[in-house]
């Protein structure tokens, strides 16, 4: 038996457009018909009975069928071949050709592909002359294939065929199957394939099964009043007035209205105590340091006599300085029972408590739950939602931990308020909440993003983003539309490792290890991890995840030391 040498065919084969789903091509590698005979044992060629050594005359009828009938030559559902003889060879080595035919054999499916193809290849001997009794059948081939893109085959029966099978989509059809036809877009589209599945992608700005409904706009109801314009930005719509009026809407004077009179207004609190709203007609005073009372006139003990501290004492510093810096030496309130209005930290601060950072209990409206939250007074009441300062803690969690929170609350320590908590903060009034964020690139610089339009959804809708009116040093990279919009945050449902709600074919959370709004993927993670920033040079993520935000111009691809994130109305 003569030994059958394979050629393993690697690579991708280049496709010609046809008319139809797919293709499928077939190779033929080596054939090899080792004795020389036909089925019947006979030699190929005879002469008066005697067997002559010039090899067999080939022919190969090749036929591509629908699984079912494996030994039926007559039905070919896809297409049939019949090549000429290959004169005096039991051994064919196959080339560009198979005789008269092409090599490979294409076969134009234009239907679905099915999960498997049959395969038949019938040999003969090509027998001419006075004396012979016609061409003589020699051997019938079958094999079953799988629908996949490549691979190599030898079937086996009284001889041997060595090919490979190679199956693809023809233009403008994808899917596993072949199935899914997605049109070139022409001239009047607005859409694009997706290069695997084949759905129609909508361009930005429209919408429907066909991408031809172009998306309402929401400066289409004209919203601004008092001749203000309407500028849509990273999915939401403001005003911009003009100087003689304001307001969300442009509805209001700009005229600075009288001051509201409130129960602190009456209530004169001593010695450094601060006033506390209780209602709008009632006032308390907070007493610091040894007094108490109703204004805070009562010494608890007789301070001793001395003399009071020379401004100055501390050498260059100013007598303002100073009388700031002896107010927070000050030992800061004790926060009172938590009052029905104290809703988030703004309203904290609006109630005597400015300039006293620390951590409070706050009950948002129409909510029952009680939330622990730290709050940056020194900023004018502004509710911090996430802290990245230690590196310590690892922000990858699953999807619980991102709903309710996690680490320690406080004013050095990592930590996440919880989704739950601040949609419960920011549903008090969707379209009055604003976000700042403060980010301390690798050489120590502090870069900020504020936002004026800030909220999120339930649970129910995967706490989707809502985020507009950017303004600072740190770029708009939640409403960047970078790579065609596929980076885009703003209007994204949030993922973790364990809920996978991206749009990406992979999981982003799992890949970038945090919670975040994912696209497909990025261009801000605020909640991966943090790396090691080494001295030498200028530091880069790399291929690793990392705390980034993307647009922050020469820093860009570089980590993050440290994020805050927090919230205020407006």
């Amino acid at each position: 038996m003569r030994s059958l040498s394979l050629l393993l065919l690697l690579g991708v084969v280049n496709f010609h457009t046809v008319h139809g789903n797919g293709e499928v091509r077939i190779k033929f590698i080596k054939y090899e018909n080792s004795k020389g005979e036909d089925a019947k044992g006979n030699c190929c060629d005879r002469k008066f009975g005697f067997c002559k050594n010039n090899g067999c005359d080939h022919m190969f009828s090749v036929c591509l069928d629908a699984p079912g009938k494996p030994n039926d030559i007559t039905r070919c559902q896809y297409g049939k071949f019949q090549s000429k003889p290959i004169k005096d060879s039991d051994i064919n080595l196959f080339g560009s050709s198979i005789a008269d035919l092409s090599n490979p054999l294409v076969f134009n499916v234009k239907t679905a592909f099915p999960a498997e193809f049959d395969f038949k290849v019938v040999v003969f001997d090509h027998d001419k002359g006075v004396f012979s009794g016609g061409n003589d059948h020699v051997d019938t081939l079958t094999q079953r294939m799988k629908t996949q893109p490549e691979k190599s085959y030898i079937t086996k029966h009284r001889t041997t065929l060595a090919f490979k099978a190679s199956m693809a989509c023809s233009a403008h059809y994808y899917g596993k199957d072949c199935s899914k036809h997605c049109p070139p877009p022409s001239a009047t589209s607005h859409y694009k394939c997706d290069v695997t599945t084949g759905q129609k992608l909508c361009l930005p700005g429209w919408t429907g099964t066909d991408c031809q409904t172009k998306e309402k706009k929401l400066c289409d109801t004209n919203p601004c009043k008092n001749g203000g314009s309407c500028v849509e930005q990273g999915g939401a719509a403001s005003c911009k007035c003009t100087s003689q009026f304001k307001g969300a809407h442009c509805e209001l004077s700009a005229a600075t209205p009288a001051p509201k009179r409130g129960p602190c207004d009456s209530l004169k609190c001593s010695n450094g105590g601060l006033c506390l709203e209780v209602s709008d007609t009632e006032a308390k005073c907070v007493c610091i340091g040894d007094f108490t009372g109703s204004k805070c006139e009562i010494p608890v003990k007789a301070p001793s006599a001395k003399p009071a501290p020379s401004k100055q004492s501390k050498p260059g510093k100013t007598d303002e300085e100073v009388e700031i810096d002896e107010y927070f030496a000050t030992p800061a309130p004790t926060a009172p029972p938590m009052e029905a209005g104290d809703t988030d930290c703004d309203t904290l601060a609006k109630s005597g408590f400015l300039y006293r950072d620390g951590v409070y209990d706050i009950k948002p409206k129409g909510s029952s739950k009680v939330i622990k939250v730290y709050c940056d007074m020194t900023t004018e009441g502004w509710t911090v939602i996430q802290r990245r300062k230690k590196g310590i803690l690892n922000f990858s969690k699953d999807w619980q931990s991102y709903k309710n929170g996690f680490g320690e609350v406080g004013a050095s320590e990592d930590f996440w308020l919880g989704l739950e908590n601040i949609y419960l903060i920011t549903k008090q009034n969707p379209a009055k909440y604003k976000l700042k964020i403060k980010i301390k690139t690798y050489d120590g610089e502090w870069l900020i993003a504020e936002y004026s339009k800030f909220s999120i959804d339930d649970e129910s809708h995967d706490y989707r983003l809502h985020v507009s009116g950017y303004s600072g040093t740190a770029g708009d990279a939640l409403n960047s539309y970078s790579d065609a919009g596929r980076h885009l945050h703003n209007g994204q449902r949030f993922s973790t490792p364990d809920r996978d709600k991206d749009n990406s074919k992979g999981n982003c959370a799992r890949k970038y290890r945090s919670g975040w709004w994912f696209n497909d993927c990025l261009e801000a993670n605020l909640n991966g991890p943090t790396l090691e920033v080494s001295p030498f040079g200028k530091p880069s993520c790399g291929d690793s995840p990392c705390m980034s935000w993307n647009t922050l111009a020469k820093y860009k691809g570089t980590p993050i030391l440290a994020t805050v994130m927090m919230i205020k109305p407006n």
